[in-house]
């Protein structure tokens, strides 16, 4: 039986996720299960029969225990697996919602069927007192030319072959409608000048309308076809894992690792132990939810020797516990910090001027790295209570900056998230400090008892003017999407793995996002993807564009779009066509505070109460006309 419109309006993640949590409870339980059996096993010292017979029976209890165990890890699995597709499809069906929001004139009834209202036209031409007296002959080749006289303003020169009306009609300013032949057609005017008044509700106006109407409705119904095609096929993988774990068809050996190398979700390969048994990563595990859930079903066992034996393999995973993140992260840190300044020495064996310049760059971004890490360096940092900050990224991969994402507070169990996206020119040696600074201050702002907040440097923001800062590409670079292109889904992955792990212990945060400068065209970007119920609210300033026409492109809570400019600011709306519009000209945007007192955004005391309010579900003041009148004239 095929999938309807109908069934997928409630399917919900949520519940998938309910089962999965179950399900690890049952693989935990199993598991310790497996390992008493395996080590009362290894106890028995004694010789005999009854001693022998004791070992067998328990070699084949740790056997069968082993393949249940196997058995909830697949289905786990398969579990986790449909609940990221289910939420797939809640995607879908939230941006066909979206869809029709934007455009109220589209409906979907039931069965998924699209319906448009057309425009009903009133009259064709809405025709003046005309004075039709002054007939003239044509000297331009027309037959018949006659000046069309309204009373109450200029004329109008109309002209066609053979006395007909037609040809063009020329209003007062240029302007030109109507066809060849006697035809009026081909453009559309409600009034030129103050003749001739073409109706826009007649049928030249109401015909093009309805072919814009019929259009849109065509892409709503495409995005329907969209939703119910992946709801299909997340229905068929599901259905194809739970036969192979009833009639014992499923591969075994893709739950372990299978060879000395298994592809990790991030990409690349890690190498591990061909160890009957081991924890490491299934294959398949390919997203933030399959992550979330594979670690929730792991005993404390299984955890501490992943931890002990491969931390590079989690440390930047999302899906993960913050507090695993950070842990693995430290325990690499010292190695990474010591093979950059090993780079550093032999580049200047080598001589190579580029390569030293290189080298020095990812030193000093290690050492601004290594103030939140290690307590025994110089210029140590804490946050405002005096507790270590966390590291949650770390990638040195690459001849560029080496990104790093540092969270002050519980990321893990705060209730509303925070995650600040810089603009161009930052970087770990140039801007890590001050991002962190105003990531703290606004989790103080908005209660830290319950808020924890993140410094986002996790992709390669454009140069600045400053030319030793081009390591990431060239200066043109500001003026291009590629950056944002190539760094959305990371950001969208790092949304979706807080979001996952709190689902994952029956929480739901709220999430909201501040994006400076460029940082808001990444973040604008994203959220044209994020997955429906991850973003609860997106503040964008001195943005040079958002990407869409509408806050209903952007997958985030409704009304929780909102935007600020300072006139001062030199990016503010300066992007191309390509960047989108200027955020702060967006339909239903709210506007955050904006004074020219200020030239730095989180030293202005309103912008920072309208972030805190916004991060903690407090917006109602957060709509200031001031800075909607000041974008408005910003002139951009």
């Amino acid at each position: 039986m095929a999938i309807t419109w109908g069934d997928i309006q409630n399917w919900k993640h949520g519940n998938l996720n309910t089962a999965m949590q179950d399900l690890a409870t049952l693989r935990k339980g199993l598991a310790e299960g497996k390992s008493a059996a395996s080590k009362a096993k290894g106890q028995i010292q004694s010789t005999g029969a009854a001693a022998n017979g004791a070992k067998a029976s328990l070699g084949k209890l740790v056997d069968e225990l082993g393949e249940r165990v196997d058995d909830a890890t697949e289905l786990g699995l398969a579990t986790s697996e449909a609940a990221e597709g289910v939420w797939d499809v809640e995607t879908k069906v939230h941006e066909c919602t979206s869809f029709v929001a934007q455009y109220p004139y589209l409906s979907i009834d039931g069965d998924g069927g699209v319906h448009w209202e057309n425009v009903t036209p009133t009259s064709f031409i809405d025709m003046p007192s005309l004075d039709l007296s002054q007939v003239t002959n044509s000297t331009s080749g027309l037959e018949a030319g006659i000046n069309l006289v309204d009373p109450a303003g200029p004329g109008f020169m109309a002209g066609g072959a053979a006395g007909a009306i037609g040809g063009s009609l020329l209003g007062p300013v240029g302007t030109v409608v109507g066809g060849v032949n006697g035809a009026v057609g081909g453009g559309i005017a409600s009034t030129i000048g103050k003749g001739l008044s073409l109706s826009s509700s007649g049928p030249i106006g109401s015909f093009a309308e309805n072919r814009e109407r019929e259009q849109k409705a065509q892409e709503l119904k495409a995005l329907i076809d969209a939703a119910l095609e992946r709801a299909g096929e997340v229905d068929a993988a599901y259905v194809k894992r739970l036969v192979g774990v009833r009639d014992g068809t499923y591969d075994h050996s893709k739950l372990r690792g299978n060879g000395p190398q298994i592809k990790m979700p991030w990409g690349g390969s890690i190498m591990v132990p061909d160890e009957e048994g081991k924890p490491w990563p299934p294959q398949g595990v390919d997203s933030p939810t399959e992550v979330s859930n594979w670690w929730n079903s792991l005993t404390e066992e299984e955890r501490r020797e992943f931890m002990e034996k491969n931390p590079d393999a989690i440390r930047n995973l999302d899906g993960m516990p913050a507090s695993v993140r950070d842990e693995a992260n430290r325990k690499v840190f010292p190695r990474e910090l010591g093979e950059a300044r090993d780079e550093l020495e032999a580049a200047r064996k080598s001589g190579d001027s580029e390569r030293i310049a290189q080298a020095q760059r990812k030193v000093q971004d290690m050492e601004a790295i290594e103030k939140y890490v290690d307590p025994n360096c110089e210029g140590y940092k804490t946050d405002h209570d005096g507790k270590p900050y966390k590291l949650l990224g770390l990638d040195t991969s690459g001849n560029g900056d080496v990104r790093a994402i540092v969270a002050s507070g519980d990321v893990d169990k705060a209730s509303n998230v925070g995650v600040l996206v810089p603009g161009i020119g930052t970087t770990a040696r140039k801007g890590l400090n001050g991002l962190v600074s105003n990531a703290d201050q606004l989790r103080q702002d908005s209660g830290a008892d319950h808020t924890a907040t993140v410094a986002y440097l996790n992709y390669d923001a454009p140069p600045g003017v400053d030319p030793s800062e081009s390591q990431n590409g060239s200066f043109s670079d500001i003026a291009s999407t590629q950056n944002a292109d190539k760094g959305a889904p990371k950001l969208n992955s790092f949304y979706e793995g807080m979001q996952s792990w709190h689902e994952s212990q029956g929480n739901d945060p709220r999430i909201a996002t501040f994006d400076h400068s460029y940082g808001s065209l990444l973040g604008t970007t994203a959220a044209r993807d994020t997955k429906v119920g991850v973003l609860d609210a997106m503040g964008v300033f001195g943005s040079p564009g958002g990407r869409a026409d509408s806050v209903h492109e952007y997958n985030v809570a409704d009304g929780q779009v909102y935007a600020s400019a300072n006139k001062w600011d030199p990016v503010a709306g300066v992007g191309s066509d390509e960047f989108g519009r200027d955020p702060n000209t967006l339909d239903g945007v709210k506007h955050m505070a904006s004074n020219d007192r200020y030239h730095d955004y989180w030293g202005n005391p309103e912008f920072r109460e309208d972030a805190a309010q916004i991060l903690n579900g407090e917006d109602s003041s957060v709509d200031r006309p001031d800075n909607k009148a000041e974008a408005a004239t910003k002139g951009h």
